[in-house]
């Protein structure tokens, strides 16, 4: 009886045994048997002796286990990915890498303790959140070292903030033919990191500058590409995501006719654009006039070759500019004769230049002494000629040649300053 109470295992072994047994270190029945008839052999030996020596075996096993899970961890990071290895007897807690901040060590409290690694601020474990721990997915894994351990598994998320994706960005995207463009680089990768660099502009041009600025010369859509090689050897091509539009210009282009009729008996140039797709038009008649009329009529004071420009705009701001010269023959000088005999007769008694009496225009006449510059005679009135006397009542002028002046604020035709003579008769 006391034989068999004596081959029993007490509660010691058996808590040995059941620790063993946790952590599938192998074993079988005749080697545990024959540890037994060891331990009953060392009858000299303290029963704590013998504890501690099986505690050390125990640790044995303990590390052969964790270094064969180690090395079951695949180096492609499969397995148990994503996760950091924290013995803490069979529970796995699940760690960021990024916030473990201070080496790893191994608890050394109690001697059968596994290997431990410090982590601060460690993520929830899955009992915690397991909608955090589900967001978790594959990852690079990192091999770090504890001070007095194993190797254990770190690993980093895969969806970890990636690098901003490289862009062009052109300063303008549509512009016409002649326009500069300048090309930066967002999110543009270290000046260390890129061996070459090169723009491709879609028009045969290319550059190898950092920033460039480019002149597209001809209508179209151009896809522009920046390519530059890494120093481990990739080659990036990067397309921009909208091509550049070059707009075409609008052909500056116009005809002019000599106009004039009746009853205003006033002769005026009329100026019409060819110009297909221009939307503003800016006339300069090359006498110190312009106009912004699309189709423009203007009169010549004075005979002469006069300079007329054309500069027309598209809706994008395209513009082209042409030039052509008109001739004028004669002076106008709003009809006005050139001679008057106030005798009477009846027949051209009186000064009034024609046109004033048909345009219905507001305007101011004077008539002057050529020699002296004194005012003779004024009037706003068409309906009231000069009949050559001082005021119009006064005495009667002396014949010879006077100074006219017509100031006219009224009538895009003819609006302006006028001047001539006329010759006093008798």
């Amino acid at each position: 009886m006391m034989n068999g109470m004596k081959n029993a295992p007490d509660a010691f072994e058996r808590a040995l045994r059941e620790s063993l047994d946790s952590y599938e270190v192998p074993y079988n029945s005749a080697d545990w048997s024959q540890m037994e008839r060891e331990l009953d052999k060392l009858s000299g030996v303290k029963r704590g002796t013998s504890a501690a020596m099986l505690a050390l075996l125990i640790s044995g096993g303990i590390a052969l286990a964790t270094t064969a899970y180690l090395m079951a961890v695949k180096p492609d990071g499969s397995g148990d990915a994503g996760t950091a290895l924290v013995a803490n007897h069979n529970e796995l807690l699940f760690a960021d890498v990024d916030h473990i901040e201070a080496p790893l060590r191994t608890e050394a409290a109690q001697p059968q303790a596994p290997v431990a690694v410090e982590v601060l601020n460690p993520e929830p474990s899955l009992s915690e959140s397991k909608r955090e721990t589900a967001a978790r997915k594959e990852a690079v894994p990192i091999v770090a070292r504890a001070e007095n351990s194993a190797s254990v598994i770190i690993t980093t998320p895969a969806n970890a903030p990636a690098s901003a994706e490289v862009g062009i960005l052109p300063s303008v995207t549509e512009t016409c033919p002649g326009g500069s463009i300048v090309f930066t680089v967002e999110n543009a990768p270290v000046a260390n990191e890129v061996k070459g660099l090169l723009w491709n502009f879609g028009d045969g041009s290319f550059s190898v500058e950092r920033t460039p600025t480019h002149v597209f010369t001809k209508p179209g859509r151009y896809v522009v590409t920046l390519s530059y090689s890494t120093n481990t050897g990739s080659l990036i091509q990067k397309p921009i995501s909208e091509p550049i539009i070059i707009h075409e210009v609008p052909k500056a282009s116009f005809v002019n006719l000599a106009m004039g009729g009746a009853p205003e008996k006033v002769p005026y140039m009329h100026f019409e654009p060819k110009s297909p797709g221009a939307v503003a038009y800016l006339w300069d008649f090359g006498d110190g006039h312009t106009s912004k009329d699309r189709v423009a009529t203007h009169v010549y004071k004075k005979k002469g070759t006069y300079p007329v420009t054309l500069h027309v705009e598209n809706a994008i701001g395209c513009s082209d500019r042409t030039e052509r010269t008109v001739k004028i023959d004669d002076d106008y000088n709003l009809l006005a004769p050139t001679a008057f005999s106030p005798n009477g007769d009846g027949v051209d008694d009186s000064f009034m230049p024609d046109a004033l009496t048909m345009l219905n225009l507001r305007f101011h006449m004077r008539i002057h002494d050529p020699e002296n510059g004194h005012l003779l005679f004024e009037t706003n009135d068409p309906k009231r000629s000069w009949n050559g006397r001082v005021l119009g009542r006064g005495d009667a002028c002396p014949v010879g040649n006077y100074l006219w002046v017509v100031e006219m604020k009224d009538g895009e035709k003819v609006g302006g300053t006028y001047n001539g003579t006329v010759n006093l008769v008798r």
